[in-house]
């Protein structure tokens, strides 16, 4: 099935044959044992700063399949919550760039005043990212962003699409895809270093709530 697709996407990359984007949405559904560096050079061989694009993705795959118990020299969710609350704090200031730039003048005032606080419950941030408030806002204002400068070349949107199939995470999207996104303000990698060391939050009124995801406890 692998070989297949990766015949499809050689074919719709040089322009031979026709898919829609959202065909190629299981292109990294396959664990490192199975989808090969070479593999991975040859999905990004049709891009610019291919090499800087591979490098991201065998992050992001090296980190999944540790996780889920593979072995490596990785390992998620190890950090203290001091170190925790410090990388979630380094990925919202480079958001409250985008805060900045969009002139969200609320947004960047709630950020401002954030108290960090790490919390056990981690019931309770889930509860909170479902909830209407400013960080579905925040999310909202940095994805218009992004997407704003992501390229319409279908090849692109395809491979975003393959990102979002493997992450269903847009800001690990974003992470992955940076390298072709026009917009030189903003990495994310304060947001994948926080993913890799196994945290998340959810910013509210007036605090930044930090925990650990269930994938590490």
């Amino acid at each position: 099935m692998m070989s297949s697709l990766l015949d499809e996407w050689r074919v719709f990359c040089e322009g031979r044959e026709n898919f829609d984007v959202s065909h190629f949405y299981t292109l990294f559904h396959a664990d490192p044992s199975v989808l090969s560096k070479e593999q991975l050079k040859e999905i990004f061989f049709y891009f610019p700063n291919s090499e800087e694009l591979l490098s991201r993705m065998a992050n992001i795959l090296e980190v999944k399949f540790l996780a889920k118990g593979e072995s490596g020299s990785r390992s998620p969710g190890v950090e203290t919550n001091d170190k925790l609350i410090s990388l979630a704090v380094d990925d919202l200031k480079q958001k409250r760039v985008i805060c900045d730039k969009q002139g969200n003048a609320e947004l960047c005032a709630i950020i401002d005043r954030a108290k960090p606080i790490y919390t056990d419950d981690v019931n309770k941030v889930h509860e909170l990212l479902q909830a209407d408030g400013p960080n579905i806002w925040l999310n909202e204002l940095v994805g218009d962003y992004i997407e704003s400068n992501v390229p319409t070349d279908k090849k692109v949107l395809a491979l975003f699409e393959a990102f979002y199939g493997l992450t269903t995470d847009y800001d690990l999207v974003w992470y992955a895809g940076m390298p072709l996104i026009n917009c030189d303000d903003i990495s994310l990698d304060n947001y994948f270093n926080l993913w890799e060391a196994g945290g998340e939050y959810v910013l509210t009124e007036d605090n930044l709530l930090v925990t650990r995801s269930t994938e590490t406890k």
